[in-house]
C-alpha cells in the first residue's frame, strides 16, 4: 500500500517539476539537415548532420548516444549560451554548439565540427 501511495504521489508531482517545452520563438535560426548518420567515430560522435544554417555548410556532431538517424528536414535552431569553449580555444577557431528543436518539444545539441564546402577527399565514407 505504501508503495501505491508513493507511485501516486510521484505520478502527480513530477510533471508539475518537469521543464516546460521549448518555445520556438527562442530558435531564430534555421538548420536545414541535408544529411544524417549515426556511427561511432572516435572524434565526431554517434549522430552526425550536415546541415546548412544562415547559408553556410556546417558539419555538426552529438556525443549523445540518440538512436537512429535524425529526419531530413528544416529544424528550429538556436547557438548554445551553456557550454563554454575550451581553454585551448583561440580567437581565430570557432566554436560553436547549436541547439535544434525537435517536433516534440525537445532540444539536442551539436558541435559544429566542420564548416564550408568538403573537398572530394572529405566526403562522407
Amino acid at each position: 500500500m505504501k508503495r501505491f501511495i508513493l507511485a501516486i504521489l510521484i505520478a502527480t508531482v513530477l510533471p508539475v517539476h518537469a521543464a516546460p517545452p521549448a518555445n520556438s520563438a527562442d530558435f531564430p535560426l534555421t538548420a536545414h539537415v541535408v544529411y544524417s548518420a549515426n556511427r561511432s567515430e572516435p572524434m565526431a560522435g554517434p549522430q552526425r548532420l550536415d546541415a546548412i544554417i544562415d547559408g553556410q555548410p556546417i558539419e555538426l556532431s552529438s556525443f549523445a548516444n540518440y538512436p537512429g538517424v535524425l529526419k531530413l528536414g528544416d529544424y528550429p535552431a538556436r547557438i548554445s549560451t551553456k557550454e563554454t569553449a575550451p581553454k585551448s580555444w583561440k580567437p581565430y577557431d570557432r566554436w560553436v554548439i547549436y541547439e535544434l528543436l525537435l517536433p516534440d518539444g525537445k532540444v539536442r545539441s551539436y558541435y559544429m565540427i566542420g564548416i564550408g564546402t568538403p573537398t572530394t577527399s572529405a566526403t562522407h565514407e
